[in-house]
């Protein structure tokens, strides 16, 4: 009886707080008005992370507002697989598949990129004895990490429509890193 009363005034007063959802009114938000004005001009990466990631941003960007778009969306991704899990044997049998890069969002009235971020996505699969089960492990990874990447450049693009920038750069460093990522343990290197 007492956790709905509850429950109640907490979503009664997020509003007092300051809290605002990025997609407040669903489909007629300004968020959403402007990324329906985004059309993905070109997606740099081999061909088949390039279909997947179209694909997912084509399904996850709400349907495209009549005229000519306000802002280009420039992707440009990599990706790499490393080697985890090594038996003795050298037989390998999980690897890390890590898509990484960056996009841009262009103004297409002034020509000037706006917004730019860093993204990246990391999956695993393993290597069994069959190739086909394999080749398919390798596959989802790519998937999923396409998946992974669509969702974080939609969400990023998101915040900068809101006027809310993504807060990954903004990140700082604990005390025991120097800027080069190095542990800082007081005493200089050796040589200096």
């Amino acid at each position: 009886m007492l956790r709905p009363l509850l429950a109640a005034a907490l979503l009664i007063s997020l509003p007092a707080c300051g809290f605002t959802p990025l997609y407040s009114t669903g489909g007629d938000s300004a968020v959403a008005e402007g990324l329906r004005s985004v059309e993905i001009a070109g997606i740099e990466a081999n061909p088949e992370i390039q279909r997947l990631v179209n694909r997912e941003l084509r399904d996850l960007l709400p349907e495209p507002a009549g005229g000519a778009p306000r802002y280009e969306l420039l992707v440009s991704l990599e990706d790499r697989r490393a080697a985890t899990v090594v038996r003795r044997s050298a037989a390998t049998t999980r690897f890390d598949y890590t898509l990484f890069g960056s996009y841009r969002l262009r103004d297409t009235e002034t020509g000037k990129i706006v917004h730019r971020q860093s993204i990246s996505a990391m999956t695993s699969y393993g290597v069994v004895s069959s190739q086909y089960a394999s080749l398919v492990g390798r596959e989802d990874a790519a998937r999923r990490a396409a998946v992974e990447i669509a969702r974080r450049i939609e969400t990023d693009m998101a915040l900068y429509l809101a006027g809310r920038p993504p807060e990954a750069n903004e990140v700082e460093l604990p005390d025991i890193l120097d800027v080069d990522g190095r542990f800082d343990t007081g005493t200089p290197p050796q040589g200096q």
